[in-house]
Parts: structure tokens; C-alpha cells; sequence
């Protein structure tokens, strides 16, 4: 390029001679002109050549000129455009100052020879980079890392290169102009405004780095796909289209609300910042891995609520936790993962959808309340705390386990065609078994009846429909109250027992342990059909055996003992057989039969 320069030089100083001297040049060339073909193709060289230096210095006034170099002390109030900008050794100072100040690079802004970002100050006014032919870098290093408006536009996409934070309006302006934020974070403080602007078509892209709504006050989150998404600051963020936080949703302080829109939580959790829920917002948590969802405040509803949360290992089911209380009157889809409901409640006001490999549980503190209208059907899961509303509900080919309490409302008539409730708690004092669907001879009551985990209580007046099963080692007090089984009646061990204490109340088992424990009178219930595999008699009072069916035997395969206390009293109707020994330390009366062996 020197050596082009040069060329063009020297042919300007030959220009200057020719001028100067005219005359004689001139009267020379007129005499020789005809008589050389050598002089005409000498002019047609130097003309050409002309040519191509005048192609190179438009070249270089279009990529290598219109760049600023400041070295000094430079205050900007209005608009300054330019190729690149340059602040060069410590000495360089810039500053937009005021609102209207704009500086435009259609290259860079940087810092060379010891200048420093404390000395390039944009936190007022604008800077507008806006490259038409290549992609564009935005700077880092600006005093305090911040910017007060950044507005991009020209149709190509701008990079950052370090993390930054704008406290006036990020500005995408026109198609093809995209921010890319890279693995880099930016942060938008502005209260008064929406942060980020869209204009004709332009484009953000978060998909990757961190995004940080920081101001102290309430903000305008937009709709996007967020690689972190940072809630900081004072006030309620607010959501204005549908988001979603692909790695990390990170509620450092304040409030996330949803309104009436959709958040997507793919990634983690962190902070301890909440969530703003309403009966129009609608929570997704995919992904893979265990996440803790934040408390919700002010409003804990939901529209609809959906978890797919999964490693794809068919045993290894990932959990979604409640933090806090959280209602659903949409459809909560169980599509895959767990869902851990642990001292709070979930309400539902609607329906539960769910896969085989999705699906929620609540711990014996957790309670999941079905508040939903008539026939509102009831998920197959693992419950601490179950609780209905008075409308009725379809426990079709439900299985359902209750760790904790069990409060089914007053409504009857519900849908139980091959359901099964199993009571299954485990700590604390025994678990009640509530009168449930009952409402006289009429009534359906469980479909089917089981227990496990520790020892069972009757709250009421109990029908099974089909089975009941006492667990291994599980005692099962009905108490006073009357026990009516229509399909198959076991218990699993020896060692299970079931009690009965009301006057008339017996039922048969032919496995484990039946005891009639009342403190007074009570009859001993018999079937020619069943046995006792282990028949105690404990309590106070005369124990009864009558029957006016001939056929009622009072069958046991196991010895019998009466203890001291107690009277045995077989009417003239009753039938006593003890298939091992009888011991008694009471008293027996016997008009009836007993037979004892064969």
C-alpha cells in the first residue's frame, strides 16, 4: 500500500509539472505526435495506471479509514459515527454524557496502550453498533462493565465478548439482527420499561449464558429460551410471553410471576427467591435430575402443571419436590418422574393424567385434597395425607397407598370398580381407617381393603366390597364399630390380628389372629364354611356362642384359652369346636356342643 501511495504521489507531481511548463510540452508533442506509436502506448500505460491507483484509494477509504483514534480527554453530549473507535493509553478518556450522547461504531470499540474500561464511560446516552457487512463484537470493557441503552442494528448478528449490564433498553432492530450473549451474562436493571426491544424483527438469542433481570424493582421478563435465567433484586419480575429456563431458573430474591403464561423449568433450581403463580399460569418442569421447585407466594394456583422429569432408566425415577402449597385447577400430567408432595398440600381442582412412568407421592406429612367436582377421578399414587371434598370421586382400577390420614368427605356413592386403598403407615400412633362410600345396607363401602406398615384403628362402620387383607404383623382394631366383608377375608402372618370389640361384630378369618377383646358381653361370631386359625378371647365379661343356624360352627385349628374373668357361655344353639387344646382358668357354661379334637 506505501509503495502504491507513493505512485499516486509522484503521478500528482507530474500533473503539477505539466502545468507549470504548458507551453513548451505542449508546441514538442505537437511536432512529434504523428511520428511514434512508442509515445501513444507509453500514455495509455500511464493512464491505466492512474486508473488502478484511484481503484486502491477508494478501497482504502472504504475498510481501512473512518476510525477514531482518542488519545485525549473527549466528552460526548451528541452523536459521534464511525468505523472504530479507539481510546489509546492511560491518558484516554471517553464519556457519553446525557441522554441524547450516541456513539455509532460500524467496527469496534476498544482499548489499546494502557487505557482502561474506568476511562470509557457509557452509562449515559447510547451505543449503537451497526454493522451492515459482518458480524459485530460489544465490548466488555466499559466503566463498571455497564451500558446505558444498546441498541443493535444493520442485519448481522452481535456478539458479546464479556459480561455486561445495561441499564437503560437492550434493541434488536431489524431481521437477521440476533444478540448472541454466548456462555457470557448480561444484565438488565431498567424499572421503567421493558428491557429488551424487538424492533422489525430483531432477535435475541439466550439459549446459552445467563440472563439477569437485577433490578430493584419490578420488570418485564420476555419470552424466551433462557440458558440461566437470574431473578435479583427488589419487586416482582414479570413474565411477558411464554419462557423457559433450559439449565438453571435462578431466584436469587424477590418473585417470579407467571400470570397468565407458561414457564418452562428444564434445568435446575437455585436460590431462594419464589414463584407468583394464578389460576392462568401454566408450570412445565422437564429435563432429568431431582429439583426442589421453588415456594410460590402471594398465589400459589396453577392453570395446569406438568412434569416429564426422567433419566430414561425404566427404575430410576427422577423427583420433582413442593416447596410450599401449590393448588392446580387445570390438569396436573404426571408424564414422567415423581412428584413429592412433603409438608405442604397440593390441591387439585380438576383432573391427574399420568404414563407408566410418571406419577407423585406424598409423604405422611404431605396431603393431596381432591377439591375438584363430581366424578373427579383420582390418581393411582403413593399418599401421605389424603383428603376429598364432598363431591364424588372415580377410584377406577386405582391403586392407592395412605401413609397418613385418610379424610373422604361426606359424599357417597362413589366409583371404586376395581380399586384398592391400602393404608400404609408407618410412623407415629396407629392409622384410622374411616368409614368411607357407606350409607347403610345399600351402601358399596372399599372396593378393596389392605394394610401394612404399623398397627390400624376403625373410624367407623366399614363395607368391603371385595377383599380385605391385614398385612404381616399388622394388628387391626375394629373396635366397637361393624365390619362387613363381601369378597375374601386373610391376614399374611401369624402375627397378624385383627380385634373386635362390639357386642355382635365378629368376622371370620382363617389366617392369623382373631380376638374378641371387649370389656363386657359379646358374641362369638361362627361359619360352617370358615375357621379360625387363631381365636382369642380376652376382655371382661360372658363370650357367647349361639347361633340359630345349626350349621354356624365356631371352628378354631389352634388351641383355645379361657382365662380367669371371663365366661364362655354356648347357648343350646351353639357349636364350639377347638381343633387343639382347651384351657380354661374362668368359668364355662355349655348347653350346646363342644367338641375338642375329633
Amino acid at each position: 500500500m506505501k509503495t502504491q501511495l507513493a505512485a499516486s504521489s509522484g503521478d500528482h507531481s507530474v500533473t503539477s509539472r505539466n502545468k507549470k511548463h504548458n507551453s513548451p510540452i505542449t508546441n514538442h508533442h505537437l511536432q512529434f505526435s504523428k511520428r511514434s506509436k512508442v509515445m501513444s502506448t507509453s500514455k495509455f500505460f500511464t493512464v491505466a495506471l492512474s486508473a488502478v491507483v484511484a481503484i486502491i484509494l477508494v478501497s482504502a477509504s472504504l475498510f481501512g479509514q473512518n476510525n477514531v483514534t482518542n488519545t485525549g480527554d473527549w466528552t460526548n453530549t451528541g452523536t459521534l459515527k464511525c468505523n472504530s473507535f479507539t481510546n489509546s493509553g492511560a491518558s484516554a478518556v471517553f464519556a457519553n454524557s446525557g441522554g441524547s450522547s450516541s456513539i455509532q461504531p460500524k467496527g469496534s470499540l476498544s482499548l489499546v496502550s494502557g487505557a482502561t474500561a474506568a476511562n470509557f464511560d457509557v452509562q449515559a446516552g447510547e451505543v449503537r453498533y451497526r454493522s451492515t457487512a459482518a458480524p459485530q463484537d460489544i465490548t466488555a470493557s466499559v466503566n463498571l462493565g455497564k451500558y446505558g441503552n444498546l441498541y443493535l442494528i444493520g442485519g448481522q448478528a452481535k456478539n458479546l465478548l464479556g459480561d455486561i449490564t445495561v441499564t437503560g433498553k437492550v434493541t434488536s432492530d431489524g431481521a437477521s439482527t440476533v444478540l448472541n450473549i454466548g456462555a457470557r451474562t448480561l444484565s438488565v436493571t431498567n424499572t421503567g420499561a421493558v428491557p429488551f426491544d424487538s424492533a422489525n424483527s430483531g432477535t435475541f438469542n439466550f439459549a446459552s449464558g445467563e440472563v439477569s433481570y437485577s433490578g430493584t424493582g419490578s420488570q418485564t421478563v420476555i419470552g424466551a429460551e433462557y440458558g440461566k435465567l437470574t431473578v435479583d433484586g427488589s419487586g416482582t419480575k414479570n413474565l411477558a410471553e411464554n419462557v423457559t429456563a433450559k439449565t438453571t431458573l435462578n431466584l436469587v430474591a424477590g418473585a417470579l410471576s407467571i400470570g397468565a403464561h407458561g414457564l418452562n423449568i428444564n434445568g435446575t433450581y437455585t436460590g431462594v427467591g419464589t414463584l407468583k403463580g394464578g389460576i392462568t399460569s401454566n408450570l412445565a418442569v422437564g429435563g432429568s435430575g431431582n429439583i426442589t421447585l421453588p415456594a410460590f407466594t402471594v398465589s400459589s394456583d396453577l392453570l395446569n402443571f406438568t412434569f416429564n422429569r426422567y433419566t430414561g432408566v425404566a427404575t430410576a425415577y427422577d423427583t420433582v419436590k413442593l416447596a410450599g402449597n401449590l393448588t392446580v385447577n387445570g390438569t396436573l400430567t404426571a408424564t414422567a418422574g415423581a412428584l413429592q408432595v412433603v409438608s405442604n398440600t397440593l390441591e387439585l381442582k380438576a383432573g391427574v393424567t399420568g404414563t407408566a412412568n410418571g406419577g407423585f407421592k406424598s409423604y405422611w406429612d404431605g396431603t393431596v385434597y381432591y377439591n375438584g367436582p363430581v366424578d373427579q377421578a383420582v390418581f393411582a399414587a403413593a399418599y401421605g395425607n389424603l383428603q376429598f371434598n364432598n363431591s364424588r370421586k372415580d377410584l377406577t382400577n386405582a391403586g392407592v397407598s395412605i401413609a397418613g390420614t385418610f379424610t373422604p368427605g361426606s359424599a357417597v356413592d362413589h366409583t371404586i370398580t376395581g380399586s384398592t386403598i391400602t393404608f400404609s403407615g408407618g410412623t407415629g400412633s396407629a392409622q384410622s381407617i374411616p368409614q368411607f362410600n357407606y350409607f347403610g345396607a345399600g351402601g358399596s363401602g372399599y372396593q378393596n381393603i389392605a394394610t401394612s406398615g404399623t398397627n390400624k384403628t376403625v373410624g367407623g362402620d366399614l363395607k368391603v366390597a371385595g377383599t380385605f387383607t391385614n398385612g404381616a404383623g399388622i394388628t387391626t382394631n375394629v373396635s366397637t364399630y361393624a365390619l362387613s366383608v363381601v369378597g375374601t377375608k386373610s391376614q399374611l402372618s401369624d402375627a397378624s390380628k385383627m380385634q373386635f370389640g362390639a357386642g355382635d361384630n365378629g368376622v371370620v378369618f382363617t389366617s392369623g389372629i382373631v380376638e374378641y377383646n371387649r370389656a363386657g358381653d359379646q358374641t362369638i361370631k361362627g361359619n360352617a364354611a370358615d375357621f379360625y386359625k387363631f381365636l382369642l378371647i380376652s376382655g371382661s365379661g360372658t363370650k357367647t356362642i349361639s347361633d340359630a343356624l345349626s350349621t354356624a360352627i365356631v371352628h378354631t385349628t389352634s388351641d383355645l384359652t379361657i382365662s380367669g374373668g371371663l365366661t364362655l357361655a354356648v347357648a343350646p344353639d351353639g357349636n364350639l369346636q377347638v381343633d387343639g387344646n382347651l384351657s380354661n382358668a374362668g368359668i364355662v357354661t355349655n348347653a350346646g356342643a363342644i367338641t375338642v379334637g375329633n
